[in-house]
């Protein structure tokens, strides 16, 4: 992908970091010096956005004409702490004659960094746990894995040390302007053009609020429509609580100019219940939220009016889980020549899916979710879902258009990913002590384009060690039979994609529990015993892409 490319991307997502400020602010931004990032294994001078700093400092005021002067004014800083950020900016307020109090420095923290944000928090709105898992931006060097960041940010953010360990920091001046800031701005930017919107959420004296506005002239209709979707989901579900005995309803929406202005709701989500439900070992709480979840997708089905996008963290519930309300309802349709009952199938094992990847944390009660869901095991546990599934893929085409989005590219050229667990000897010595070696003849297992399958009985043991081929190779997981967690002395290139340099490459399979035995379907491409060097040459030219087409 060419410079230009990257800069089409950059465009409009880096010039709405700071077009939401009003006139005559000042901001500073920075990067952490003792970022998460950076202490899991990547380095911010070889960011995507660094190699854009130029492009950026030239389109730090959004919006200028020839002539014209800039309404706002960001600077770029070193590398800082959130302390050194706040004394730049009071001194640049200082010099621009602000002269703001301490009250009128207001902190954000764009995610996962300044470069290319995809979302912005503040002191008066946090992260929760579970919301930081976009967390690979590696896009033009390799960088280390030294930990699992979503899980970490999590126990950071429960002992409330998000903001001294965010990635980047953005210091903004505005004197006497403080009620007409947002507390939170979300980006939904991967989209096509007409899809593109923003939604910020403002806390002032009239209360919390939530407005999403268009982010190009294209989605305007999109906004607009969403009025109407909420309607049309209350009219679905008017009689839900004289028949279930449960309130369902769409979250209220109205339109001020192009944007649509929606209640803040008090109530916790759907997925922190179910998460809060697992983590305490309520399994068969957990399970019969499922159900109702299920019923209320299900209910008057004849309708025909769906909510593609009703997973669990965008349905907000009160304690007694007697009252439901749906938000984020924009992809809201009515479905023509489809049968019904795969619909609603597919809307629930969506919701599932994607709740369990959310929450990879929790460790029991997800073979119960998929039970109370109706799913089969094989179907989520391969991890192929939004591949496979049809009606995800249709809904995938529709929203991007042909647009590529930042995780498009990011999976067609990144640097590589080395996992430090997986390179450790150490470590994999002490998984061996509790594993079983499946396959120590490589030539038992060794294949070239297509797909391999083994059943490997496991005798109780916990991991499972396979020897791909006795050369350098690439190995695809396409999915196991039970959830596990992947440890190897290779190279990650992504969730599925291993490079092995060396002659006895090695994948140890770790399960969540202990079973008698383990499905594995995978793909290895063997690269020969040529020489070493030159195959890493071939990882860092990225000639994988063409591999698994």
């Amino acid at each position: 992908m060419s410079v230009e490319d990257y800069r089409d991307n950059f465009r409009y997502i880096h010039g709405n970091l700071t077009e939401w400020l009003p006139d005559g602010c000042r901001a500073v931004a920075a990067d952490n010096r003792y970022s998460l990032a950076r202490w899991a294994g990547a380095y911010w001078k070889v960011s995507a956005g660094m190699l854009l700093r130029s492009y950026a400092e030239e389109y730090a005021a959004p919006g200028e004409e020839d002539g014209a002067v800039s309404r706002i004014h960001i600077s770029y800083e070193e590398p800082c702490t959130k302390r050194q950020l706040i004394e730049k900016a009071a001194r640049s307020a200082d010099e621009s004659g602000l002269n703001p109090e301490d009250g009128d420095i207001h902190m954000y923290y764009p995610y996962p960094d300044m470069h290319l944000p995809l979302a912005i928090y503040s002191d008066k709105w946090l992260p929760r746990r579970g919301e930081l898992t976009n967390n690979y931006r590696n896009f033009a060097a390799d960088r280390l894995e030294m930990f699992d960041e979503a899980q970490t940010w999590d126990e950071l953010i429960a002992d409330g040390m998000f903001a001294e360990y965010s990635n980047s920091y953005l210091a903004v001046m505005s004197p006497g302007t403080s009620d007409k800031l947002p507390v939170f701005i979300k980006y939904s930017n991967d989209r096509a053009p007409q899809y593109r919107i923003c939604t910020e959420i403002y806390d002032d004296a009239d209360g919390r609020r939530i407005v999403k506005r268009p982010m190009t002239d294209a989605a305007a209709e999109h906004i607009a429509a969403l009025a109407g979707n909420g309607s049309k989901l209350d009219e679905r579900y008017k009689n839900y609580f004289a028949e279930k005995g449960v309130k369902v309803s769409a979250n209220s929406c109205h339109m001020e100019g192009s944007n649509a202005v929606i209640e803040f709701l008090e109530y916790g989500t759907l997925e922190s219940k179910l998460a809060d439900f697992l983590a305490k070992g309520n399994i068969q709480a957990a399970m019969d939220t499922v159900r109702t979840f299920a019923d209320i997708v299900r209910y008057n089905s004849s309708y025909n009016v769906w909510d593609i996008d009703m997973i669990f963290k965008n349905i907000f519930v009160n304690d007694n889980l007697d009252e439901w309300i749906i938000t984020d309802y924009e992809w809201t349709w009515q479905i023509d020549n489809a049968d019904v009952r795969d619909i609603a199938d597919y809307i629930i094992q969506r919701a599932v899916y994607y709740f369990i990847a959310d929450n990879q944390g929790i460790q029991d009660g997800t073979d119960e979710l998929y039970e109370a869901a109706g799913v089969t095991k094989p179907q989520l546990a391969s991890h192929c879902y939004e591949r496979d599934n049809e009606f995800e893929r249709k809904f995938q085409e529709h929203v991007k258009s042909g647009h590529i989005g930042l995780n498009d590219i990011y999976s067609r050229e990144h640097g590589i990913v080395f996992n430090a667990g997986g390179l450790a000897e150490e470590k994999i010595h002490r998984i061996k002590q509790d594993s079983i070696d499946a396959g120590a003849d490589p030539c038992d297992i060794r294949i070239t384009g297509e797909l391999k399958e083994l059943n490997i009985k496991t005798e109780g043991r916990k991991a499972v060690t396979v020897h791909p081929a006795h050369c350098c190779c690439f190995v695809y997981i396409k999915g196991t039979s039970v959830p596990c967690r992947i440890s190897t002395n290779g190279m990650k290139i992504n969730n599925r994609l291993y490079a092995f340099t060396g002659t006895q490459p090695e994948i140890t399979f770790t399960m969540k529990d202990r079973t008698d035995e383990l499905d594995i379907q995978m793909y290895v491409s063997n690269q020969g015993s040529g020489d070493s060097p030159a195959f890493v040459a071939a990882v860092r030219a990225y000639t994988w892409k063409r591999l698994f087409v």
